[in-house]
């Protein structure tokens, strides 16, 4: 079931991760009529900004709370920041806010998804466990949302798209995330 359940969460982490990322300065342009550069800065600003997530989920997931719970809560404020983003702000200090919560929380995921997936398999399988249950389904998801957005996008607009394409994916992940053990960390997982 573990491996299962690491399969969906990767999947659709990285649908819904490939499917923002790569788009996010179109995003800005067209929806929000930033010129390319402005869009650029926006969104670079924003990333560094949300380097703040990436070592708070870390420092959480670490002497806190679980990997896994840390990836579920994260992806779910993800969810709820990228929601926000898309149709809450009116002037661009919010576009920052909102853009800088989302890279925060939802990209910010990232850094505790892959120990968690290690933490799943004995020391042995690691390595295999990662590669057919981590990077895989992961890199089948960038494949294939950089092609479904822009198909969406062309549907039903920007908002929409994200909305109905990438935040329902992020809460698969996370829910995906709360089937697997809840591991803390430096637990050896013993052979089965």
């Amino acid at each position: 079931m573990r491996s299962i359940a690491s399969i969906v969460l990767f999947f659709s982490f990285g649908c819904a991760y490939a499917g923002t990322a790569f788009f996010f300065p179109t995003y800005f342009m067209e929806v929000r009529g930033y010129t390319a550069s402005e869009a650029a800065k926006l969104v670079g600003l924003s990333n560094g900004i949300a380097i703040a997530g990436y070592l708070s989920a870390a420092a959480v997931g670490e002497y806190i709370l679980t990997r896994r719970n840390t990836f579920a809560i994260w992806c779910g404020l993800g969810a709820i920041a990228l929601l926000a983003l898309m149709w809450l702000p009116t002037e661009r200090w919010q576009d920052l806010t909102f853009f800088a919560l989302t890279g925060a929380f939802f990209y910010g995921s990232n850094a505790v998804v892959g120990a968690l997936l290690a933490d799943l398999y004995p020391t042995r399988m690691r390595t295999t466990g990662y590669a057919v249950c981590g990077s895989a389904p992961l890199t089948l998801g960038f494949a294939l949302f950089p092609a479904i957005v822009p198909l969406v996008v062309k549907s039903i607009g920007w908002q929409w798209a994200f909305s109905v394409a990438i935040v329902p994916m992020l809460l698969v992940a996370a829910s995906a995330a709360l089937v697997l053990p809840n591991n803390k960390s430096g637990t050896e997982v013993a052979d089965e």
